[in-house]
């Protein structure tokens, strides 16, 4: 053993500060300050030579682990506990592990030690894996594991004749995959493999197959491959050995959970002791409380399994003072956010009722309500009120005012909007002009005159769930609430590409005629660029914008107009009059008719209503009778 170097470097200090001293003694020489000794320390490399009975008292306060650990220090160490005649160490140390089985036969004191309390992968010495294969005295981690354990196709190969009820080797059912088959461990196999091949003779070889089979056995040496000396081993004391440290094993880990399940619920009453002591959460803790404490138990600094000091409190004071915060923030987002649904579905009904009071399809949506000066007094307040339908009774007689107020609002946004979009003049009446005779909705290509896109659902039904929600934020709410944003001009663009060509010929200015203009000339025309032989198809400006819109794409194959000669306009002279009257008749009788108080968002969703106006109106008495107190004027809500 090393010598220790304190005591040599000690005297060399000691012999030069005597030279130093020598050299400059004079009559009146300083003293040399005494160097206080330090304590010598206790060392334990005399442990090995105390007496055995000492030895095994202190082995009787350890675990199997400690002198596994202890048995890992040194040759002294190692060369005493590894000896065969010292097992009482470790059956010692065994007994303090609760309803642990004791140790097989075919494993010795410190291998089974290891296989139960280390936590080392057998093959690759990988920490941290928790699976024992009881059956294969190892722990495999999952890289190993496939290479470890083999499966039943590799039982036939170079190894005795297989026999499931009574093989000659240990296996374990493996359930992990979709259907559970055996496997056994690669080292017992190569072992049993090596065996084998080595005997030659037939009697020699049923022998040592009913040997392994019936009392003995050589197993492999999980760490070394090296076969162990021929001991007794029963097959089926094997199985049973294992399945009682499986159980042992599941036990420990159950009580384990346990364990911790005890200090969190101790740390947890102990934070909110230390909460309550601080006098500002009492009314936070309290509605917690009543949800089962959630979302306090699901915090990370309450969530731990560590017992919690008055140091450890004081550590994590202001982290759980700031997740506090955060907690009662959150549920105030949460119960305004809730109060906020609420009280707009209150209003989607309200607003149901308020119809009958402005009929018609030009009354705001809910979301435009719930913009309005009056509705969001009634909405944006306390998240304590509880704010039913009845709260919005006192509006019912401003109800057409305010309907009035938002159109006229809106038809302003729409002429500026249209106005700066085409570099109108601002003496001009926008809505007048021929060239704003009707408009085109950029969702869903709908064209539609004026007032009609104020009632128009597309820009409504554009969800924008994706954007960052406030709920300090009224619109935000109102956003979120209705799956909807107020109504905006945007999505609107006039037929000018379409209705300008039509102007010229008719020999007007594209940016001064307007509609009354144009019903005054009234001119007829004819599109050339409809390939229709023998055909001409004579039209009025109007059907010609939407000819022309439908029929016709303005930069691959533009519409050409012309006049109609006096011939022309001679012979479809009889034939106006005809087709107005069949025109209205097809329009009453035809599947074209839906319910505006019915929002439905774009035409195409709004197809799978459309009926003959019979049946909508029939509809209207039989559905909406609660809306309606039995008028009879149902006409305002057709179209």
């Amino acid at each position: 053993m090393r010598r220790s170097k304190r005591t040599r470097k000690s005297a060399a200090s000691q012999a030069q500060q005597g030279e130093a001293s020598g050299s400059n003694a004079g009559p009146s020489s300083a003293k040399t300050p005494v160097k206080r000794r330090r304590s010598l320390r206790g060392y334990l490399k005399d442990l090995p030579e105390m007496p055995l009975d000492i030895l095994f008292e202190i082995c009787c306060h350890l675990n199997p682990m400690d002198v596994l650990n202890l048995a890992r220090t040194n040759k002294a160490f190692r060369a005493l506990l590894m000896r065969k005649s010292n097992d009482s160490f470790w059956i010692a140390a065994r007994r303090n592990i609760a309803h642990l089985p004791d140790c097989p036969p075919y494993l010795s004191e410190p291998a089974y030690a290891n296989l139960v309390f280390g936590n080392y992968c057998h093959n690759c010495l990988r920490s941290n894996v928790r699976t024992i294969h009881w059956e294969f005295r190892a722990r495999y981690c999952t890289h190993c594991r496939p290479t470890a354990m083999m499966g039943e196709t590799h039982f036939f190969h170079g190894l005795p004749p297989y026999q499931g009820s009574n093989p000659v080797f240990p296996y374990m059912i493996d359930s992990s995959r979709r259907h559970s088959h055996r496997v056994a461990s690669a080292a017992d196999l190569n072992a049993i493999k090596q065996k084998w091949q080595v005997i030659k003779d037939t009697d020699e070889r049923d022998a040592w197959i009913e040997e392994q089979r019936a009392l003995t056995k050589q197993i492999l040496d999980v760490w070394s491959n090296l076969l162990l000396s021929r001991s007794t081993f029963n097959p089926l004391t094997f199985h049973q050995h294992s399945n009682k440290c499986r159980t042992w094993e599941t036990a420990k880990k159950a009580a384990r959970e346990d364990e911790l399940d005890e200090i969190k619920r101790v740390r947890f009453e102990t934070i909110v002791e230390k909460l309550r002591a601080l006098g500002d959460w009492d009314e936070e803790l309290e509605i917690m409380e009543e949800q089962d404490w959630w979302p306090l138990t699901r915090h990370p600094l309450v969530r731990q399994s560590k017992p919690l000091t008055d140091a450890g409190w004081e550590t994590i004071k202001e982290g759980m003072i700031s997740g506090m915060e955060s907690m009662r923030r959150a549920r105030l987002r949460e119960k305004r956010t809730l109060a906020m649904q609420d009280r707009f579905h209150n209003l989607h009904r309200a607003s149901a009722s308020f119809r009958t009071d402005a009929p018609g399809e030009f009354f705001p949506e809910d979301r435009d309500l719930a913009s309005c000066e009056e509705f969001r007094t009634i909405i944006d307040v306390d998240s304590d009120l509880d704010i039913d339908i009845e709260h919005f009774e006192p509006l019912r007689p401003l109800i057409r005012d305010i309907v009035n107020r938002w159109k006229d609002e809106k038809t302003a946004i729409f002429v500026d909007h249209i106005r700066n979009k085409y570099e109108l003049d601002k003496d001009v009446d926008v809505l007048s002009l021929a060239a704003c005779f009707a408009f085109t909705c950029s969702t869903c290509s709908l064209t539609l005159s004026f007032p009609h896109v104020l009632s128009h659902t597309c820009y409504y039904r554009t969800v924008r769930i994706g954007e960052r929600y406030d709920p300090d934020d009224y619109e935000s709410c109102a956003d979120l609430a209705m799956y909807a944003a107020t109504w905006e001009p945007n999505e609107f663009a006039t037929l000018a590409n379409h209705v300008n060509p039509i102007i010229s010929v008719c020999g007007l200015d594209t940016k001064k005629a307007t509609q009354d203009d144009m019903d005054e000339r009234n001119a007829l025309l004819v599109c050339d660029s409809c390939p229709m032989p023998g055909i001409k198809a004579v039209m009025t400006w109007r059907t010609a914008v939407t000819h022309a819109s439908k029929g016709h794409i303005a930069q691959i194959r533009p519409a050409k107009w012309r006049l109609a000669s006096s011939e022309e306009e001679f012979s479809v002279l009889p034939l106006r009059t005809v087709s107005e009257a069949a025109t209205r008749e097809r329009i009453e009788q035809g599947a074209c008719w839906y319910c505006t108080h019915c929002r439905y968002g774009s035409p195409y969703s709004r197809a799978e209503y459309l009926n003959d106006k019979a049946s909508v109106i029939s509809h209207i008495r039989e559905r909406l009778v609660f809306v309606f107190s039995g008028s009879d004027n149902l006409t305002d809500f057709l179209r």
